[in-house]
C-alpha cells in the first residue's frame, strides 16, 4: 500500500493505492452508489458498509474536485482524489 501526494498543473492529487484483489472493470462503475459492495467470493469476508467512498466522492466533489478510481483485478486497487488549488489571499500592510 502506498499514499502519495503531488500537484499535477491543475491541483493537488492525492492517491492511496494498494497490492490486493483489485476490482472486476463491470463494478467500479457502481461504486460510488450508496451500499453497493462488490460481490465475489473474495470479498465476501471483508467487512464494510458501501459507504466510504460515496462519501469521499461527496466532499471532495463539495471541495470543487473529482474522484476517480483506477484498478486492475489481481493487482490491486488506487483511488485518486483529485483537487482544485485555491487562490491566496493576503492582506496588504
Amino acid at each position: 500500500m502506498f499514499i502519495r501526494a503531488f500537484e499535477d498543473g491543475q491541483g493537488i492529487v492525492l492517491e492511496v493505492a494498494d497490492t490486493g484483489i483489485g476490482i472486476p472493470k463491470e463494478c467500479i462503475p457502481q461504486l460510488f452508489q450508496e451500499f453497493y459492495r462488490v460481490k465475489t467470493k473474495e470479498t465476501q469476508e471483508i467487512p464494510g458498509t458501501g459507504l466510504g467512498l460515496v462519501i469521499c466522492r461527496r466532499i471532495i466533489t463539495e471541495l470543487g474536485g473529482f474522484l476517480e478510481v483506477k484498478s486492475e483485478e489481481g493487482r490491486g486497487t488506487a483511488i485518486v482524489a483529485h483537487f482544485p488549488v485555491a487562490a491566496v489571499q493576503t492582506e496588504a500592510g
